[in-house]
């Protein structure tokens, strides 16, 4: 179910520059593995090629919006930074590092972020959360049309905070976290649900509108 209703709130549309990366279906690109799942571009299962391709038509959006909430010159980051320090986008001067997750809208994921948990050793939750890496993430939602709906950017550094203060113990509570355990496992965080936890000040900035700023269930 998409979550903007006419009159509630103004979708935008905004050109995308040319990325400089080589999109995985383009000749030549199959002879690459997917450094998820490690198969053949080609025949990659996990869903990382096709994801790959559906944020690329969002990044230049995400590099922009990035800018406005920095006020920082901000660029895409290296393919070593992407894969190893779970960061999609950088400022020019270093100081900010972002990680950024494109995703089609829905009631159940208006309110969350998602982590990859798959494969545990080098997943976005050991980086982001247990290794530290990426200063802020931000999470791009789109309508069925790839127009924007609208964004949450999360201070990673408060996320953090609050699992310092609370512990794992957090994990445990699905009001907060629940944990998904199938072929390709993640976490999902209830962003709007967090925010209001002791030490969480902060945790969010977005244009999600307040109607919606509300502590929806999973």
């Amino acid at each position: 179910m998409d979550i903007v209703h006419p009159g509630e709130q103004p979708v935008t549309k905004i050109d995308q520059p040319k990325s400089n990366r080589t999109p995985m279906d383009a000749p030549g690109f199959g002879r690459s593995r997917c450094p998820v799942c490690w198969s053949w571009w080609q025949n990659c299962k996990c869903g990382y090629a096709v994801n790959y391709n559906f944020g690329e038509s969002i990044f230049g959006s995400c590099i922009r919006i990035s800018e406005e909430v920095n006020k920082k010159t901000c660029q895409r980051a290296s393919e070593d930074e992407d894969r190893k320090r779970a960061t999609d986008i950088r400022t020019v001067d270093g100081s900010i590092s972002i990680a950024t997750r494109v995703q089609e809208g829905g009631h159940n994921i208006m309110n969350s972020m998602t982590l990859r948990y798959y494969p545990p050793e080098k997943s976005e939750f050991k980086k982001i959360l247990r290794e530290g890496y990426a200063d802020q993430y931000l999470i791009v939602t789109v309508d069925k049309k790839g127009s924007i709906s609208y964004w949450i950017l999360v201070d990673l550094s408060v996320l953090r905070w609050i699992f310092t203060i609370h512990g794992d113990q957090l994990l445990e509570h699905e009001s907060y976290c629940q944990y998904y355990d199938q072929a390709q496992p993640y976490w999902r965080f209830n962003l709007l649900k967090m925010k209001d936890l002791p030490g969480a000040e902060g945790l969010i900035i977005t244009n999600l509108p307040q109607f919606y700023q509300m502590s929806f269930k999973f």
